[in-house]
């Protein structure tokens, strides 16, 4: 597993792990990571089939994501941290917290978690099939400035700075063809493998036996 660590100078605070979406990575949290200072310890993950992991035997189950964090923070002699994940991370950060509370010192939830593509299906708003047909990614390739408008809109206001800062976010995340133009570094296929792995898990269970402080 590949992952971005800085140690911070208050050893008092609880370290925070940071987990992102699906077809992101790592770098994904530098914004954030900046604008916690050099108070806090960070752990950011390239998760299973992402960044530099995305080599890693394909089983993209929730739970063996956890695992995967979880054996990170051994390694890394961390004993229990505030897990904040966004989207598809936020369902991992969700199952770590609610299944290994003594690893978890707290959790936040961004853009997800709590509800996931399994409530739709099981709702019978959409078939299985439909669903997947509506998360179907674009396969590109991009230009730059189609890139930029999807995480720059106008309407943001961002800042000079503020819009480098994002770019250099998501610079991992995509990958540069023989044309020039951009394809996503996680791969059409891996992206549709994880997402059908997704499907699979319902955070019902989960929800019902998180005992952790969550946001």
């Amino acid at each position: 597993v590949s992952f971005r660590y800085q140690e911070g100078s208050d050893p008092s605070l609880a370290p925070i792990v940071l987990l992102h979406g699906l077809s992101q990575q790592a770098d994904f949290w530098l914004p954030v990571i900046d604008a916690l200072g050099r108070d806090y310890s960070t752990l950011s993950i390239d998760l299973r089939g992402h960044g530099e992991s995305r080599n890693m035997a394909p089983d993209y189950r929730i739970e063996k994501l956890s695992q995967d964090c979880l054996n990170l923070m051994d390694e890394l002699e961390m004993d229990s941290a505030c897990i904040v994940g966004h989207s598809w991370g936020a369902s991992v950060a969700l199952n770590i917290a609610a299944r290994y509370p003594f690893r978890s010192a707290s959790c936040v939830l961004i853009d997800g978690g709590a509800f996931t593509p399994a409530h739709i299906v099981e709702s019978g708003t959409l078939t299985r099939s439909q669903l997947i047909t509506a998360l179907t990614p674009p396969l590109g390739p991009f230009t730059e400035d189609e890139l930029k408008a999807h995480y720059l809109p106008d309407h943001n206001g961002f800042s000079s700075e503020q819009r480098q800062s994002v770019m250099s976010a998501i610079a991992r995340s995509y990958t540069q063809t023989s044309n020039g133009g951009w394809v996503t570094t996680i791969g059409f296929d891996r992206h549709m493998a994880v997402l059908e792995a997704f499907l699979e898990y319902n955070p019902d269970s989960d929800l019902k036996v998180l005992a952790v402080p969550a946001w």
